[in-house]
Parts: structure tokens; sequence; C-alpha cells
């Protein structure tokens, strides 16, 4: 995909020739003062001019972008749910096999067995923190995150700015 150019030769060769008439303006009176109002209104034409082009050629580039971010955004959640269940699958497979572990020694103990048999111990369960991005309420979330950029907020969380709405969680995952 081309990207449209919006800003032309002569947007820049403007901006040069107003610089050098402002350079070289100096107002002594009313009539050079009526003169450069006259180029301020020009300027700011041309800065509305300019930012109403770039939002033209940009609209089309940010639809298509929402689409991406909520379609990768839809395919992550369900792939962080299925983490979650995954992860709570393992946790609970290791824990029976403890109390099965446990459960034998007892009843070779409780039998007068003179040493309980020996089962290998189950690997460690190793776990890491990791911060999670949590929208409390999303009606609070200042519009500048709308689509909601998780990298922006996430960084800005950390950097210890305060989002309404938002939050980081400290949540343990198996490793």
């Amino acid at each position: 995909m081309q990207v449209p150019v919006y800003i032309t030769k002569a947007d820049h060769e403007l901006a040069l020739d107003l610089a050098k008439r402002v350079d070289a303006m100096n107002i002594i009176d009313d009539h050079a003062a009526s003169i450069a109002q006259g180029i301020r209104d020009n300027i700011r034409a041309h800065n509305i001019d300019i930012t109403n082009r770039r939002k033209e050629v940009k609209e089309p580039y940010q639809i298509i972008t929402k689409g991406i971010d909520a379609a990768a955004k839809e395919l992550t959640d369900e792939l962080s749910l299925i983490l979650s269940k995954l992860d709570v699958k393992i946790a609970q497979f290791f824990e029976a096999r403890e109390v099965e572990r446990l459960t034998a020694q007892f009843n070779a103990l409780k039998d007068g067995a003179d040493t309980p048999p020996v089962l290998p111990p189950p690997p460690p369960i190793k776990t890491r923190k990791a911060k999670v991005l949590k929208i409390t309420d999303e009606s609070l979330i200042p519009k500048k995150y709308w689509v909601i950029d998780e990298v922006a907020l996430r960084r800005d969380l950390e950097a210890g700015i305060k989002v309404p709405g938002a939050e980081m969680q400290e949540i343990r995952r198996l490793n």
C-alpha cells in the first residue's frame, strides 16, 4: 500500500518564504502591523490545512489499525484464558500426585511397615511473578487510551502514572 503524500514541495516553499518574511519584518507602524497580522492569518490557515490533510490521509490507516488491534486482542485474550486453564490443570495434577504420595506413606505406616514406600517427590512447581493489566472501569480511562493502547497504558502505569480505571496487578504464573 502506497502512503499518499499530503505535504507538498509547495508547502515547504511557502514555509520558507514565510520564515524569510517574518525574519525580515520590522513592525514600526500600523501598516506593518496589518501586514504582520495578514501573514499570521496565512500561517494559521496553512497549519489548519496541513492538519486537515494529515487527518484525511491518516483516517483509513487508523480504521485498519483498530481492526487489527481488536482481532489481536480477542485472540490474545483467548490464549490467556487457555493458558490460565492449563496452569490450573497442571497445578491440580501435581497436587493430586502429592496427595497420593502422602496417602501411600500414611497407609504404609498405619499398616505397620517400618519404612514408608519411597515415592518420588513431585517436581517443584515453579512460578514467577507477572504484572498484568486489569481494566477496572473502562468509563474512567482517559480518552487518550482509546482504542485502549495497552502498551502505552502499561508503560504509564509501570512508570507510576495514575490512570483512572486501570491498574497493574501482580499474579503468579507457572513457569
